[in-house]
């Protein structure tokens, strides 16, 4: 996943990858995989590994002040 036109490098991109509605958005547990990564030059690229092929909807924020929480 590519996150562009980040515009702060506080903090980390947080992304849950949800493979069904049950959980979506607001709850990283229910999720099929978590991915995190640092903006470099206004770009994050995180990554989820060994995701079989389907539908997926992806959440994501920008967490400035690294608590891990949206807020």
């Amino acid at each position: 996943l590519k996150v562009i036109k980040i515009l702060s490098k506080k903090g980390e991109i947080l992304a849950a990858l949800f493979s069904s509605e049950k959980g979506f958005p607001d709850n990283p547990t229910a999720a099929y995989k978590v991915a995190r990564g640092t903006a470099i030059n206004g770009i994050a690229t995180l990554e989820f590994s060994n995701v079989p092929k389907g539908t997926y909807a992806i959440a994501l924020f920008h967490d400035t002040n690294n608590d891990g929480e949206l807020n």
